[in-house]
Formats: structure tokens, sequence, C-alpha cells
């Protein structure tokens, strides 16, 4: 017999662009009219994920979750969810993907533990500037306005590892759960650039797994960490130079208020 329990419909998506633009639906303690984080059009979106795909996924084998290797023997066994896995922002993961998706400690420790393949200089490069995740993403913005903090305080220059841009999917329900990202993306004056229409599952498949609300990119390094073998050094550069033009691709995209 079919159930007579009601299934739940998911929440419509924002029906005109003030719906979720993005922190103007909540109260902002920053202006009346609240943090303006303006949508793309389709077609830069389009453009962006193709790049991101392209140019920054496919250094980190097609997805931000480190894969660790078995030998190249599938096990048989058919993994569920909640058995030794991990969710990054609703997606199904292995233990240490979430920081491993950043180049975090996690991935070191599997790497030393020979439970995943070593990383490539570019991939490396991806990974310790692409961070995805509202967690991720909060954690990082967090300590970016502690050292900024800090920095002003000791009559400092701004550090080289502060984010350079945001990224926010435009159907996240409820927005409140991003809200604060604006905010803080707002102190600090990184441009923020909302993705229309089914953007959380599509920015998601970008990036490798199910679905993204939120991602940020840090800034260039300059010549910190420069590998001293040439060939590496190359790799280096041309990775730092390939994530740099998209974050400027990105930026330039960003719709400006009249």
């Amino acid at each position: 017999m079919p159930s007579s329990q009601p299934q739940k419909r998911p929440p419509p998506p924002p029906r005109t662009h003030l719906d979720n633009e993005d922190i103007r639906c909540v109260a902002s303690p920053y202006s009346p009219s609240g943090i303006s984080a303006p949508v793309a059009s389709a077609e830069v979106k389009e453009v962006l994920l193709d790049r991101l795909r392209k140019e920054i996924t496919s250094k980190m084998g097609g997805s931000v979750c480190r894969r660790r290797s078995s030998g190249g023997k599938p096990s048989g066994k058919k993994r569920r969810r909640g058995d030794g896995d991990a969710s990054i922002d609703g997606e199904v993961g292995r233990k240490g993907d979430a920081l491993s998706a950043m180049g975090g400690d996690d991935a070191a420790a599997n790497r030393a533990g020979g439970s995943d393949a070593p990383m490539s200089t570019a991939e490396s490069v991806v990974r310790s500037r692409f961070i995805v995740g509202i967690n991720q993403c909060t954690r990082a913005l967090e300590g970016a306005c502690k050292r900024r903090a800090q920095q002003t305080a000791q009559g400092a220059e701004s550090d080289a590892s502060m984010p350079s841009l945001v990224l926010l999917a435009r159907d996240v329900r409820p927005a409140t759960i991003i809200a604060h990202i604006s905010i803080y993306a707002h102190i600090l004056g990184i441009p923020t650039l909302v993705l229309p229409g089914k953007a959380s599952a599509e920015l998601g498949a970008a990036a490798g797994i199910r679905s993204v609300a939120a991602a940020i990119f840090l800034s260039s390094p300059g010549e910190e960490g420069t590998p001293d073998d040439e060939q590496k050094e190359r790799e280096w550069r041309d990775a730092h130079n390939e994530v740099n033009s998209f974050v400027k691709y990105a930026v330039s995209k960003i719709p400006r208020e009249a």
C-alpha cells in the first residue's frame, strides 16, 4: 500500500534577485540595506564552473576529496554513510578529506601513513589555496580577521594568506547559514560573488563532490615556499598563475552596483 505520510518538498528557489542577494535577506549591523553580494549572470556562472573544473579541480584528481589508494584492488564492499565517513557540506567523503581538501594536517598524516598517493606540486598548490565548505570557510575567515587585527595593532603589513575571493551558492536555504561569511568578507574587503540557479549542486559537481555552499580562494604567497628543484619550481609557479588567473576572472565578473 502507498504511504499515507505526506512527502516533504524541497524549499522553492529564490523568485527575485533580492530573495538571496545574499545577506540582504537577514539583518546586518553594517548598513540599513544590508551587505551586497552581487549575483553573477548565468553565462558567467557556466564559464566560471567550466574553468573551475579544467584549471582547479583537474589538478586535484577531479575532486577536492582526496581518494585513498587501495593498491588498485576493489574492496568488494559497499560503503555506507556513517561507516567511517566524514561530511563536507553534506557530501560524503573519507575520514580526513575535509582537511585534505585544503592540504591540511590530516592530509600530511594520511600520506605519512601510506594511505594516500603523494601529491604533485600543482595539486599541493591548488589544495593550499582552494577552501570548500561552510565550516572550513568560516575557520579561514575567522583566522584572517584575527591576523588582520594583530597586524593592525602591531602596525605590520597584511600577510599573503588572506582570502582573495569568496564564492557563494544562491540556492542555499536558509540563507542565514552563509550570512556570516558575507559579514566576514565585508570586514576584510574580500570580493564576493554569488552564483545563480542551482549553484550548490553545480559548484559541487565542478569541485567533484555532491554540493558546495561556499568556497574561498586564498591569495598567492609570493615567493614563500618556492621549491628548490627547478622543475618543481616551474610547476609551482604555473599552478599559482592558473589559480590567480581564475580568481582575477571571477573578480572581474562581479556585477558593479549603480
